[in-house]
């Protein structure tokens, strides 16, 4: 997902409708959860709304893009709560919210949201706004703060951000998991602190393990030069929440050339990120969390976005959909 909330592009929105079809059903998917080497699945397997909130930046178009991706046989989103407003527009009438999603058979098992967690003058700022957020999470149904934020300077994050960013980090972590049972992760990203490896390391060694966990974003961690596979086993212990995304030199994107980088955000199976290694890794592993498949910005419709990620998610990657 992106920090880049003032630049959202404009997408032409078709009205598509279709038959309510299980992911298997829609794409030909294997009738078990079991990869073609006969290894089982451990995660499950959701889609982002962040293509339809990238085409309109409210709350409407996360309910739009709810019933999309229900069509499709998905029963698991993420949504960018800054552009989506849950936490603002449901905060005191969660009920009405879970029972929206019961309706579409949906969960929301994390939710991401930026927090500029680097700023010391926004320190007692970001942690109420981080508690109530993350309260919204629990009475949601959900368990997972994604957590962005905190400005890539020019120059580079100071020694003083990172002591500020770390300290914040744990104790938000520690409030939300001892006062909700929601858990903290980082979602590293071009364009905030921690894009680079180095800069992730640093976060990562000065953070408590028990109260700050990763949510590796595999396009934004390729985009800055990340080995994704050492990136994964160095912090594998800390990984409880993953996002699928590909990435392509020769595709332009606003907020990764604004980061001084080259290249942009494709459709699953459309760059260079070797998913399929990742997805071995995380099966040979045991890892039982949750995989978010994603796009921002969308290149066609956001319907057809999700349905090209499904097709490649269960026939190139032999995932089964949650």
């Amino acid at each position: 997902m992106s920090d880049n909330h003032n630049e959202i592009r404009e997408v032409t929105m078709k009205n598509e409708s279709s038959t309510r079809v299980t992911g298997r059903a829609a794409v030909g998917a294997p009738e078990t959860n079991a990869r073609p080497s006969g290894r089982v699945q451990p995660f499950r397997v959701g889609q982002a709304t962040t293509a339809h909130l990238y085409a309109e930046a409210s709350t409407a178009s996360f309910w739009r893009g709810v019933a999309d991706l229900s069509t499709l046989g998905f029963h698991a989103t993420e949504a960018d709560n800054t552009l989506a407003h849950l936490s603002d527009t449901y905060g005191d009438r969660v009920q009405e919210f879970r029972d929206q999603m019961s309706n579409y058979q949906m969960q929301l098992p994390a939710l991401y949201h930026v927090l500029p967690l680097n700023d010391a003058s926004r320190r007692q700022e970001n942690l109420q706004e981080g508690v109530r957020v993350g309260k919204f999470i629990h009475e949601a149904g959900g368990g997972i703060l994604n957590l962005a934020g905190g400005r890539l300077t020019p120059q580079g994050n100071t020694a003083e951000e990172f002591r500020v960013f770390a300290e914040a980090a744990n104790e938000l972590g520690k409030r939300l998991r001892e006062d909700y049972g929601v858990r903290l992760s980082y979602h590293p990203e071009v364009g905030l602190i921690g894009q680079k490896r180095d800069e992730l390391g640093r976060i990562m060694d000065s953070t408590a393990p028990e109260y700050f966990s990763l949510c590796p974003d595999t396009a934004h961690l390729f985009a800055a030069g990340g080995d994704l596979l050492e990136i994964f086993r160095t912090y594998r212990s800390r990984l409880i929440h993953v996002h699928f995304k590909d990435f392509d030199f020769n595709w332009h994107n606003d907020d990764v050339t604004k980061a001084g980088l080259k290249g942009g955000f494709v459709e699953l199976g459309e760059g260079v990120v070797n998913l399929p290694a990742l997805t071995d890794y995380l099966i040979s592993t045991g890892y039982d969390g949750w995989v978010i498949l994603e796009l921002d910005p969308p290149r066609t419709t956001p319907l057809e976005t999700a349905r090209k990620q499904l097709r490649y998610a269960v026939e190139k990657l032999g995932l089964q959909i949650a």
